[in-house]
């Protein structure tokens, strides 16, 4: 998943990057990173922020400085959408669709 810090953005941006991935960064739980230095190929990394700090949502008003992370409700539709969305995408840049 990835994290926004604007509940707008959830589920409704994509984000393309050459640089590879780095898992669990945005929750502030790191992991080996994915990319073209561990894994000597190219990589490309294409994902949909579904996920928020809830310190964010009320402005650090609420929860003291517990971090939460929080998904919307929809959640399940949001994935399905994004990724018909990005399959197809991916389909078309190949000549498959």
């Amino acid at each position: 998943a990835l994290a926004s810090r604007s509940a707008e953005r959830l589920g409704r941006s994509i984000q393309i990057s050459s640089g590879g991935i780095s898992p669990g960064s945005g929750l502030g739980n790191p992991r080996t990173a994915i990319g073209p230095e561990t894994v000597a190929v190219p990589v490309f990394s294409i994902g949909v922020p579904t996920v928020i700090d809830s310190r964010v949502l009320c402005a650090g008003k609420c929860l003291g400085d517990t971090p939460m992370f929080v998904s919307p409700k929809e959640i399940n539709d949001i994935v399905s959408a994004a990724a018909g969305i990005i399959g197809d995408a991916i389909n078309r840049a190949f000549g498959i669709a």
